[in-house]
C-alpha cells in the first residue's frame, strides 16, 4: 500500500490523523502512518472478489461478523488475503439462493496476520435439473456455486491440495480454503 494511497482513502472514509497525517502519526501510538482497517477490509475483500468466483451469483449479503484487526497495515506493506469457507447451506425460505460464510484472513509480505472478518454472501443457486433428486454432496453444490476444477492450477493451497479455477487461484476442496494471490502479482494493493 503506498503512503498517498491510504491517506487518500482516510480522508474520504475514515478522517483520523493516524491515517491522514504522516507528523501527527508519527507522535502516536503506532510511531507512523496506518491504514485504515475499512480499507485494509475492503482491500481484502477486493483481491478474493476479482478472483470471479462469487461475482456472478452474488446478490448481496445480511452482515460482517468477527471483525479484528491484529496488527497496523502501514505504507509499502503488501497484502493477500486467505479465504476460507466457513459454513455453505441453501436459505430456508427462498430456493433460489443459499448463504455462504466466508473467513478472510489478510496477511501482510511477512504472512503476518493484519485482519480477520467474515462475510455472509448470499448467492444465487443453479436451477435443479428436471427429475433430479437426492443429496447433495459438497458443500459448494448445496450452496449454489459454480463448479470448480479440482486440480491443474499452478498453486497449491495451505493444505497441499490443488487451487484452481480455469488456472487461476481458486478453492482447494479438500481444505475449503481459497489461496487468493499466492504465487502471482495479483495480491499487491
Amino acid at each position: 500500500m503506498s503512503e498517498a494511497g491510504i491517506v487518500a482513502f482516510a480522508r474520504r472514509y475514515d478522517p483520523q490523523p493516524i491515517h491522514t497525517d504522516p507528523r501527527a502519526a508519527a507522535e502516536g501510538p503506532y510511531g507512523g502512518l496506518i491504514a485504515s482497517g475499512f480499507q485494509t477490509m475492503a482491500l481484502g475483500f477486493r483481491l478474493f472478489y476479482r478472483l470471479g468466483v462469487i461475482d456472478h451469483a452474488c446478490i448481496g449479503g445480511p452482515g460482517i461478523d468477527a471483525v479484528r484487526f491484529h496488527r497496523p497495515v502501514r505504507p509499502g506493506d503488501t497484502i493477500h488475503v486467505v479465504a476460507t469457507v466457513a459454513e455453505a447451506r441453501p436459505s430456508r425460505s427462498k430456493a433460489d439462493r443459499g448463504y455462504l460464510r466466508i473467513a478472510y484472513e489478510v496477511r501482510n509480505q511477512r504472512d503476518e496476520p493484519v485482519a480477520h472478518y467474515e462475510i455472509v454472501h448470499i448467492l444465487l443457486r443453479r436451477p435443479k435439473p428436471a427429475g433430479a433428486g437426492g443429496p447433495l454432496t459438497n458443500a459448494g453444490r448445496r450452496a449454489g456455486l459454480p463448479p470448480l476444477s479440482a486440480g491443474g492450477g499452478k498453486n497449491r493451497a495451505a493444505c497441499g491440495g490443488r487451487a484452481s479455477n480455469g488456472g487461476r487461484d481458486a478453492l482447494c476442496w479438500r481444505c475449503r480454503r481459497f489461496a487468493v494471490g499466492y504465487g502471482d502479482k495479483r495480491r499487491s494493493e
